[in-house]
């Protein structure tokens, strides 16, 4: 090899390489952690585990998974060819219990979930505001839009005004079928252990449609990594795909703030990604519908999938004017077809509930600029740590990505790679000034994924068909899995621990 290329990660150098760029900023992370050093700003930060040794037990369990589950894509991979049904099966199965691990390993478990679900800075704001639907017709008509208008300190925080009512109305539904059904109570309350732990049967039946709305926060979370897998088969091969796609779901941002909405419309913001580009680059118009219906649907629970359709559509657009697919495909195969079904969605909802979509959007969309620009100018320096603490929960794959083989695809799928990767700074540079830049590591969450895939898809090895390979992406799938387990360990992110081993509630 001519010394002006770069040491592949196949050779043991650049294995050494990668395990640094992957390592280093959890090594910082501790650092960090020994000085106690505030991440973020001086009133709003993400705080340390008060009791990191009982998280580091309980992250045993995780690493263990995560190292047969790493093991089998290995020796599945190390026959050449694709992972085998065994060694799916073996993925698949580590994979499922990796998440199933986030919902039970908080040291306080129950009781810091039901914290979190009842806290107005968390989703709590959104159980907590379901109190105030008498109707689903006359809250989405009228009433919510007066509840827009009322102050942050009337809300007890920010949380139901930055956000459409999508959480609320799904809250609400789901406490009416366990208030109706007291099978369904009864079943809950066994399950999550609230049968003699909870007096009265008003505030079981609260607490049990909380957990069951967080269980599927969690399964939605999980579940993306198939839409993710997707997306990455559009270009990579079968081991660069799970690795990367792997990265996109389980990552240090995702997992501290699991379970909760934030993670789980990483789901639809990849439903997006993965329906419009594969209208895009296979010519399946059908694909491009399905991202429409689901993208709007769930613009109802956060404007971030605004933001994700305006990128798609604008780095397909520019690979169209400047490559060989054509205006004419991008289009008619995806922009019609979307806004069909962005129509199709908001007509239904107009029809069956009252519910004007478009007010629904614009309103919140300027509500959240009035609420949030004083987070970000007073003062404004305090701006400049919000890049830093990203770039600690972002995860040990985009430092990889980075990192790891400088030559580059140039061809034309690396060209929309470059596009995506343009596209998405511009919209991250920009809610980075003009959003609440305080909270990056949750509100950027949805990005991560239009960050990796596009460097992987400009990396040659992420792209080439080489057995040497396959160590490469095992070992990346072990370092993303350890150190986000790691990470977990030292935070405290929602201040729950913090809040139950000191007594201070909400209030």
């Amino acid at each position: 090899m001519a010394r002006s290329e770069s040491t592949l990660p196949s050779e043991p150098r650049g294995h050494a390489r990668v395990i640094a760029a992957a390592v280093v900023p959890l090594v910082v992370l501790f650092a960090l952690f020994l000085a106690d050093v505030r991440l973020g700003q001086p009133d709003l930060f993400y705080r340390f585990s008060p009791i990191a040794s009982g998280r580091l037990y309980h992250a045993l369990p995780a690493l263990l998974i995560a190292g047969v589950g790493t093991m089998g894509a290995f020796l599945g991979w190390s026959r050449g060819g694709g992972m085998g049904r065994a060694g799916r099966s073996v993925a698949v199965s580590c994979y499922i219990m990796l998440i199933g691990w986030t919902f039970v390993a908080p040291p306080f478990g129950i009781s810091g979930h039901v914290f979190n679900l009842e806290s107005p800075s968390h989703e709590g704001a959104f159980v907590r505001e379901s109190k105030h639907v008498h109707g689903v017709r006359e809250y989405l008509a009228a009433d919510y839009y007066d509840r827009l208008g009322k102050e942050p300190h009337e809300m007890r925080g920010r949380r139901v005004l930055s956000n459409p009512p999508g959480v609320t109305i799904a809250y609400y539904a789901i406490h009416q079928a366990v208030q109706s059904n007291p099978r369904l109570d009864s079943i809950l309350s066994r399950v999550f252990g609230l049968t003699g732990e909870v007096d009265e049967p008003v505030d079981r039946q609260r607490f049990a449609a909380s957990l069951a709305m967080a269980v599927l926060f969690t399964v939605f979370w999980g579940a993306a990594v198939v839409t993710a897998y997707h997306l990455c088969r559009l270009w990579l091969t079968e081991p660069a795909a799970i690795a990367v796609a792997f990265a996109c779901v389980f990552n240090p941002s995702t997992v501290n703030f699991t379970p909760g909405k934030d993670p789980a419309q990483m789901l639809s913001v990849l439903a997006i990604l993965a329906g419009w580009l594969t209208a895009y680059v296979r010519g399946r118009p059908w694909w491009a519908f399905a991202a429409g219906v689901i993208g709007t649907a769930a613009t109802m629970v956060g404007l971030i999938h605004v933001w994700i359709f305006a990128i798609v559509a604008a780095a397909t657009l520019w690979h169209a004017l400047r490559g060989s697919v054509g205006i004419g495909r991008w289009m008619k195969g995806c922009c019609l077809p979307c806004a069909c079904g962005a129509c199709f969605v908001a007509l239904t909802a107009w029809v069956c509930l009252d519910w004007n979509i478009i007010k629904t959007t614009i309103r919140v969309a300027i509500r959240f600029g009035e609420i949030q620009m004083p987070v970000i100018t007073d003062p404004f320096h305090w701006t400049l740590v919000g890049v830093p603490l990203f770039c600690l929960f972002v995860g040990p794959m985009f430092w990889v990505l980075l990192t790891v083989d400088r030559r580059r695809e140039v061809d034309d799928a690396g060209s929309l790679g470059l596009n995506l990767i343009v596209a998405a700074a511009a919209v991250m540079a920009y809610a980075y000034f003009f959003a609440n830049n305080s909270e990056t590591p949750r509100l950027w969450m949805p990005f991560i994924p239009l960050l990796l895939v596009p460097m992987a898809l400009r990396r040659t090895i992420f792209r080439r068909q080489s057995k040497a390979d396959h160590v490469f992406f095992a070992m990346l799938i072990g370092l993303q899995s350890a150190v986000t387990v790691l990470h977990w360990t030292m935070m405290d992110v929602r201040e729950t621990e913090y809040r139950l081993t000191t007594g201070r509630m909400w209030d």
